[in-house]
């Protein structure tokens, strides 16, 4: 009797199989990290966003007061479009609440940013919160 050198028909079967599970393991996990990679990209565009128009504002407040409280007494929501490629990508919007003017001519505001965006179908965002006040 001879040596059989040769593979089986199940042994070669087996070893493609298993071939295909760690392949499909693989781009399972780049598509993955792909996913995630560019939603951490966006998180990231979307709070420098926040921080820019918080900027903005505090120097809005500083050289343009009037504009400024105005915008404040009325409550003034403002929307606008952020985005540095497609402008519908992120949407910016702008919450000035909680208008105070007491008798000691202290004025105070809140203002709240908010950017959103949409990653895969979902709607994410980022926002932040502060108060203005004039002495």
């Amino acid at each position: 009797m001879g040596k059989n050198l040769g593979q089986t028909l199940i042994e070669s079967l087996f070893a493609i199989s298993i071939s295909a599970l760690i392949l499909a393991g693989l781009v399972f996990g780049v598509i993955f990290f792909s996913r995630a990679s560019r939603s951490a990209k966006d998180r990231s565009l979307a709070v420098k966003m926040v921080q820019e128009k918080m900027e903005y504002l505090r120097s809005m407040k500083k050289n343009n007061p009037i504009g400024f409280w105005t915008d404040a007494a009325a409550g003034a929501v403002i929307t606008e479009d952020a985005g540095l490629g497609n402008p519908a990508d992120y949407r910016r919007e702008i919450v000035f609440s909680g208008y105070r003017d007491d008798f000691a001519n202290t004025r105070r505001v809140k203002v709240k940013v908010t950017v959103s965006w949409n990653d895969a179908g979902e709607t994410r965002s980022v926002d932040a919160t502060t108060y203005f006040t004039e002495l």
